[in-house]
C-alpha cells in the first residue's frame, strides 16, 4: 500500500510540473504578423468599440451601384476572422449565419 501511495504522488508531482513549465505557445498563423499583405487599420478606426462599429458601417455602406471598401473592412479583422449572426425563422426554429469579410 505505501509504495502505491508513493507511486500516485510521485506521478501527481510529474503532472504539476508539466502544467507549471513554461511552453512555448504556438505560432498564431491567423494573426495579422503572419499575413504582411493583409491590411492595416486605421488607428481612429480602431480606436474604441464605437469607432470600430462606426467603421465597420461606413465600410458596408456604399450608395447604389457605388463600390464597398473592402480593405478597410478587412482591416478591421484578423487574417480568417469572420462575421456571425444568430436569428429566428418563421417557423420558429432558430438559423445562424457566417460570412467571411474579404
Amino acid at each position: 500500500m505505501p509504495v502505491f501511495v508513493i507511486a500516485v504522488l510521485i506521478l501527481f508531482t510529474r503532472l504539476l510540473s508539466a502544467q507549471s513549465s513554461p511552453a512555448t505557445p504556438p505560432r498564431n498563423q491567423h494573426s495579422a504578423i503572419a499575413h504582411p499583405e493583409w491590411p492595416g487599420a486605421k488607428p481612429a478606426d480602431v480606436d474604441t468599440i464605437a469607432e470600430i462599429v462606426r467603421a465597420f458601417y461606413s465600410a458596408i455602406s456604399a450608395p447604389a451601384g457605388g463600390k464597398l471598401d473592402r480593405d478597410r473592412l478587412r482591416s478591421l479583422f484578423v487574417p480568417e476572422g469572420r462575421i456571425g449572426s444568430k436569428f429566428k425563422r418563421f417557423c420558429g426554429c432558430s438559423g445562424h449565419s457566417i460570412s467571411f469579410p474579404g
